[in-house]
């Protein structure tokens, strides 16, 4: 699936950005693909089977903070 969307979106990755509320799904789907990502802390919050969760490269508490984020970068 990542290489596909990479493919089919190569000329737009620099200006994409994944936000999600997981860091073992959204988070990790985005550091794959080699685009930003933002974290929500409304989501996912404890470990994994002790898995160490992706970081990603920003993280915000609620939508209304992505909003900064996106006008910062």
């Amino acid at each position: 699936m990542i290489t596909a969307i990479k493919r089919k979106n190569q000329h737009a990755l620099a200006e994409t950005v994944i936000i999600g509320d997981s860091p073992y799904t959204d988070i990790r789907m985005g550091n794959r693909m080699g685009i930003d990502t933002i974290l929500l802390h409304s989501g996912v919050s404890s470990y994994e089977n002790n898995e160490k969760p992706d970081e990603a490269t920003f993280t915000c508490q609620s939508l209304l903070d992505v909003r900064n984020v996106l006008r910062w970068a």
